[in-house]
This record gives structure tokens, sequence and C-alpha cells, in this order.
């Protein structure tokens, strides 16, 4: 396996316990204004792939591998890789830099109130630390946020310390999602661990 191949480079902090935990401070929003932010964004934010497949920022590839369970990670040209860790056996669901290009979220989550059949909670936002100009190794592990009341349909940046989130509390199915969708501003603070 690919994984096994190369030096994996930006694991989760060796010592969990002191990591910065991330806190979301959340108020409601309109669709409008979550759709607002969304074209803000994409309007200046060049896409995160190229045509071949690779994140210019990072000069790596994403790559996904699925069975069974699916396992993201970036590589880059010296066969270098960057675990993208998630909870959840779909994997990751998408990857942002912010708009500084200083911090980058990977974020997952499972669509079903069920959750807790399977999972501890229904969401998880993981955030980095980047250094663009050294590849992988400016990727630097800030913190994450987990929480067991919504999961995530799609979220963007407001700026570098807010977050826009589109989200349901209900069950996702192909005729849409029980009790509609939600829209939350997140702001990102990080706590230190009690020592």
């Amino acid at each position: 396996m690919l994984l096994l191949l190369g030096l994996n480079l930006c694991v989760k902090a060796q010592q969990p316990e002191a990591s910065p935990l991330l806190e979301l401070e959340t108020k409601a929003i309109t669709q409008q204004d979550f759709e607002q932010y969304k074209n803000t964004f994409d309007s200046y934010q060049p896409p995160i792939l190229d045509s071949n497949g690779i994140i210019k920022a990072l000069n790596a590839y994403l790559v996904t591998n699925c069975d069974e369970i699916c396992e993201s990670h970036l590589l880059d040209q010296d066969g270098k890789v960057c675990l993208l860790p998630s909870d959840y056996d779909s994997g990751i669901l998408g990857l942002l830099f912010s708009p500084d290009a200083k911090q980058m979220i990977v974020y997952s989550s499972y669509d079903g109130p069920e959750y807790s059949n399977f999972y501890e909670n229904r969401s998880e936002i993981l955030i980095y630390e980047v250094d663009t100009t050294q590849g992988l190794k400016g990727i630097q592990y800030a913190g994450s946020y987990t929480t067991p009341d919504w999961s995530l349909e799609d979220l963007t940046w407001v700026n570098s310390e807010t977050l826009a989130l589109m989200v349901y509390r209900g069950s996702k199915t192909t005729q849409g999602v029980d009790g509609g969708y939600e829209y939350l501003s997140a702001k990102m603070m990080f706590i230190s661990p009690a020592k």
C-alpha cells in the first residue's frame, strides 16, 4: 500500500492532550448569507486541484483509496505522504485553504442521526497550519472540532477566523433532508489544554 512506502509528514500531534482544542462559536445565518460567502470565497480562491489533480499550493496530489473504508492523503513528487485522517468510513468530504492560505481545513461527516450506532460524533473539522513554501513539510496539525449535533453538507471560509456551515440534524436520503438545512457562521477559537 502506498501509505506504507512514503514518510507520513502530517499526522495528528504526537500528544493530542497537548494540542489546542478547536471550539466553534456559532450563530444562525440565512441561506442567502451562506451562498454569498461561498460565492465570494470561490471568486478569489483558485481551484484547489488543477486539471492534473495537483494541489498547486502544496505541489502534491490528493489521493483517495477506497476498499470498504476510504483513506485520503497528499502525495508529493518525492513519495512523501500526508495522511488526511477521518473517523468515518467514507473518508474526508473536503479540503479548503483559508483566504490567506495559512490554514487548511479537512472535514468529514456522517449523514444520519443514527451515527451513534457506528461513530462517536456526526461531524469533524480538522485544521492545519500551512506554510506553502515548504510543501508537505509545512503542514502542522493545529486542532480539531467534533460534534454529535449535526452533519456537514458544505462549508466555506468567511475570513481566516470564521467559517460558514451548511448543516442538517435529520437524516439525508435520496428524497432530501429531514428537517431541512441550517446555516451557521462559526468563529474558530483555539483553547489551550489544561496542564
